[in-house]
């Protein structure tokens, strides 16, 4: 618990210095936190899905910024994709679901977002 927490500590002290506030993908604090604490639990044993689903997601959650404003119809788009991502790809990782969410939400329609959200290297456009 405590290295879950020294590592959450350093990210946002990370997006506080840089400006890459992305870094704080709002799921982060659960993914690090249960992968941490539990080496042998569902998301720990699945590291492909622990980066492919949400960077899946996160590209989903590009396409429909850059076609749709914000509104229900979009937050359904997002939404219901990643869904779909989860579910074809048996995916574990449910926080993916945001990581198609954000970029609708705050109209980011950068190509770079799904690889800065899910690799923890992003800087706000």
């Amino acid at each position: 618990m405590l290295v879950a927490s020294l590592y959450m500590a350093g990210i946002a002290e990370t997006a506080l210095v840089t400006g890459a506030f992305f870094v704080l993908f709002p799921e982060l604090g659960a993914l690090a936190h249960d992968t941490l604490t539990r080496p042998r639990g569902t998301w720990s044993n699945a590291l492909i899905l622990l980066v492919v689903t949400p960077s899946l997601a996160a590209v989903l959650g590009i396409l429909v910024s850059r076609h749709y404003s914000y509104g229900y119809l979009s937050v359904l788009l997002a939404v219901g994709g990643s869904l779909a991502v989860i579910k074809i790809l048996r995916s574990p990782i449910t926080p993916s679901i945001s990581a198609a969410l954000l970029p609708v939400v705050f109209a980011e329609k950068s190509w770079l977002y799904p690889p800065q959200c899910c690799w923890k290297r992003e800087r706000w456009s």
